[in-house]
C-alpha cells in the first residue's frame, strides 16, 4: 500500500506519523514485535511500514486472506492509500518469491550497481567468500575534510567492505 498524503516537510513529521500508524495498528489488533517499532503481527498477518510504504504479508490459508483483505479495507477507511499489488519492491530492496519452494530474497543489486556506477568501480567477476579488507586510507593532509568528504568517504568505504576485487 502507498500513502496518498504523508506528512513532509514538518521536523517532527516521522515521529508523528509512526504514533498515528502505531495507534492504529494497535486498536486492529495487531502486536507490535519488540525491538522492533515498524514491525507489527498478529495470527494472521504481518505488517511492516517505513514512513508512507507500508507491506502486509499472510499466509495462503482461506482465513488468513479474509484477515488480510479485512486489514486492507480498515486501512483505506482510515487514510487515503493506493493498493500496489503484490509486493515486488519495498524500500528499494527487491524481492523475489519462489511460492513452490516456499522461499523468499530479498536482493539490494540495483543498490549495489548505484553505488559501482556513482564511485567509478570496476564491475567484480566473481565474488569471494568472506569479505575483503578495505585498501583505502584516508588523504594524509593538514586539510581537514569536510562533512560532505568524510560521509563520501564512509560510503566508499561500506561499498569496499563488499566490493570484490
Amino acid at each position: 500500500m502507498k500513502l496518498l498524503r504523508p506528512l513532509y516537510g514538518l521536523r517532527r513529521s516521522p515521529r508523528i506519523w509512526q504514533k498515528d500508524i502505531s495507534g492504529k495498528l494497535a486498536r486492529y489488533g495487531l502486536k507490535q514485535v519488540r525491538d522492533e517499532p515498524c514491525l507489527w503481527q498478529n495470527e494472521y498477518i504481518i505488517v511492516i511500514f517505513f514512513v508512507d510504504d507500508v507491506l502486509t504479508m499472510h499466509r495462503r490459508s482461506r482465513k488468513a486472506m479474509k484477515e488480510a483483505e479485512k486489514f486492507v479495507l480498515y486501512m483505506e477507511t482510515t487514510y487515503k492509500i493506493r493498493r500496489e499489488g503484490e509486493g515486488g519492491w519495498f524500500l528499494n530492496i527487491r524481492m523475489i518469491r519462489d511460492r513452490k519452494a516456499r522461499k523468499l530474497w530479498l536482493v539490494q543489486d540495483s543498490y549495489i550497481e548505484s553505488l559501482v556506477k556513482r564511485f567509478n568501480l570496476p564491475i567484480p567477476r566473481k565474488y569471494p567468500s568472506t569479505p575483503l579488507l578495505s585498501k583505502l586510507e584516508p588523504a594524509d593532509d593538514d586539510e581537514v575534510p569536510s562533512r560532505q568528504d568524510i560521509l563520501l568517504y564512509q560510503q566508499l568505504l561500506d561499498l569496499t567492505s563488499i566490493q570484490l576485487s
